[in-house]
């Protein structure tokens, strides 16, 4: 009896799917998304927009044991859901902008056709430790291409001025600090108060621009290639008119 007993319980121990449980076990999957979110939210600041908005989804679902593979490597779909009104800007400002869109796609780069994008995922699990093993994985490769060139288009559209829009989104005492100290690093005034002329200057901008509009432009500014492409006249217009505005402040 005792024989028959221990046979049933190594038969059961043996059938039991140990590699699919690492596979597929719920601390695995979360260790997947913050690798690949931590990656995902590296693009323009329109991604991270939208990542805090909740309309950007990224899960992983049918986690399984690789077979293909020796050992107890394992594979998932990695599934992003995009917001279709992110895809509609993209495309519509791509089709009043053709040549962009023949440039970009002549270095490989392309707007994803659906807003849910699917790819394979390879991982190793082994003694608890989640390790992507990726580096040849064209899919999602291109992906990760794909939706960089995606949300770098939306951030220079976003800081086009349109004209007679104003800002409908209160800055926080954060947003006016911080654009007010740069303000005083960044001008002068030939005379009067550098303090009152960049107050000025961050009230006026705060009537025209959102803060997610700042971040954009400031994103920009700092990207050589995307600034030359002049998407940031409108603002330097209005940010000239502003400092005329106020006690004539000229960069240092």
């Amino acid at each position: 009896m005792l024989k028959k007993l221990l046979a049933v319980c190594i038969t059961f121990i043996c059938a039991t799917p140990f590699p699919l449980l690492a596979c597929s076990d719920a601390a695995s999957l979360a260790t997947l998304q913050k690798l690949e979110s931590v990656k995902f939210l590296e693009n323009a600041p329109t991604f991270k927009h939208a990542w805090e908005d909740k309309t950007i989804q990224l899960e992983f679902v049918n986690a399984k044991v690789n077979n293909q593979s020796a050992g107890q490597d394992c594979m998932a779909t990695l599934k992003l859901t995009l917001p279709q009104q992110d895809l509609d800007e993209v495309n519509t400002y791509l089709d009043e902008n053709p040549a962009k869109r023949i440039l970009l796609g002549a270095q490989g780069y392309t707007i994803p056709e659906s807003n849910i994008n699917k790819v394979d995922y390879f991982y190793t699990v082994e003694n608890g430790k989640v390790t992507s093993n990726n580096s040849g994985n064209q899919s999602l490769n291109s992906l990760h291409s794909n939706i960089e060139f995606m949300y770098q288009t939306l951030a220079q559209e976003r800081v086009v001025l349109k004209k007679g829009v104003k800002n409908t989104v209160a800055w926080s005492e954060e947003n006016k600090k911080a654009e007010l100290e740069s303000c005083k690093r960044s001008y002068q005034v030939a005379t009067g108060d550098i303090d009152f002329a960049c107050s000025c200057r961050v009230d006026n901008l705060s009537k025209i621009l959102s803060p997610r509009q700042m971040e954009l432009i400031g994103f920009i500014q700092k990207q050589p290639y995307s600034a030359a492409t002049g998407v940031l006249n409108s603002y330097a217009y209005t940010s000239k008119e502003i400092n005329e505005d106020c006690s004539k402040l000229s960069r240092k």
